[in-house]
């Protein structure tokens, strides 16, 4: 039975400037994009938050992702609107496609997705803050839905990120340095014809390998969303038949505090 799994890349590394509205001194704008979901922006109020993003050229997107750290503590209101741009200072909604809401308590991920749209400046409207919102990371994606076979069986390790230290006389301190796991998972695709192979070898290059991190779904809903990293810096078409793959790809998901 053919199934679907979506690949999102980042596409932030020809980001130019980046600005927004506020900032908490120690938790600055440019933590959104550092690939580190440890670090976060928060701005100073509720009051609504904009980041204005400039790529120095027209870049083509088909959706924008946040993880959003304190999820769990958003209750009510709070949304998110993306507006895009061709000369930096009239900006226009796509609504209601570039729109969502932040109030989800089940996960920390935030995705829209939409037709292909092609500008240069794009900017992130945070609104009706009933609740700050601590984000990780802010994305802006172009996607590969990449329709597979059945990949049995799924070989995924949990792995705990703690240190250990042995005192005189044996006994053991252990201090955790993450309580939320990561998952390192490996998928062996069953893939007909060349388009979907294809689209599996263009996520791998625009992510060049392991370097920058992407956004999968196995799934249909927001918790099927995960933030990986390919473990390995080469991928192997393996046609085991005319226009048939097999290819076997690793992806580690990357640490986070979950404080809610």
């Amino acid at each position: 039975m053919a199934s679907t799994v979506t690949l999102y890349n980042q596409i932030m590394s020809g980001l130019s400037s980046v600005t927004a509205t506020s900032a908490e001194s120690n938790r600055p704008v440019e933590n959104m994009f550092d690939n580190n979901l440890y670090t976060i922006w928060k701005g100073t109020s509720t009051a609504q938050q904009a980041i204005t993003m400039d790529f120095g050229s027209a870049i083509a997107i088909t959706g924008a992702y946040a993880f959003v750290r304190n999820y769990g503590g958003i209750l009510s209101g709070n949304t998110w609107e993306l507006y895009y741009s061709s000369n930096g200072s009239d900006f226009f909604d796509f609504s209601p496609y570039g729109e969502g809401t932040f109030v989800d308590t089940t996960t920390p991920h935030r995705i829209m997705t939409f037709g292909e749209r092609n500008f240069r400046y794009w900017r992130m409207y945070f609104s009706n803050n009933n609740y700050i919102p601590q984000i990780t990371m802010l994305a802006l994606l172009t996607t590969k839905a990449i329709t597979i076979g059945n990949q049995f069986p799924e070989d995924d390790t949990t792995i705990y990120s703690n240190v250990k230290t042995r005192a005189a006389g044996g006994q053991l301190f252990v201090r955790s340095i993450n309580q939320t796991p990561q998952i390192r998972f490996s998928r062996t695709y069953m893939i007909n014809g060349t388009t979907n192979n294809d689209l599996l070898q263009a996520a791998f290059d625009d992510s060049f390998g392991s370097l920058i991190p992407i956004i999968i779904q196995e799934g249909s809903t927001q918790s099927d969303l995960r933030v990986v990293r390919f473990l390995d810096d080469e991928l192997k078409k393996n046609e085991i038949e005319y226009q048939m793959y097999k290819p076997t790809v690793n992806f580690e998901t990357l640490p986070y505090d979950d404080i809610y």
